[in-house]
């Protein structure tokens, strides 16, 4: 026989983790859904999908058209190391 899986009690028992906002949340307010985190693109090429709360999807999906950041600002050397990036560089 299967065992069932014992829900976890107490202070943080079925809280989930955003990755976006580093806060536990919820089960109502984290219903796991994933997204791309910008500062894991700008800094480490990162193109992931991690799991976040859905306030931050949704303000995710809301900015995620706007131009906001400037990669020579914020990592200038993801210029050097992407091919790609450094062809489509605008001085």
């Amino acid at each position: 026989m299967k065992q069932k899986k014992k829900k976890k009690k107490g202070f943080l028992g079925g809280a989930r983790y955003c990755d976006y906002t580093g806060k536990f949340y919820c089960r109502s307010c984290h219903l796991n859904e994933t997204f791309l985190i910008p500062a894991r693109i700008l800094h480490n090429w990162d193109f992931r999908n991690y799991k976040i709360s859905h306030r931050a999807k949704y303000f995710l999906e809301e900015m995620w058209k706007e131009p906001i950041f400037d990669v020579a600002v914020i990592n200038i050397s993801l210029y050097e190391k992407i091919k790609p990036l450094a062809e489509m560089k605008v001085f």
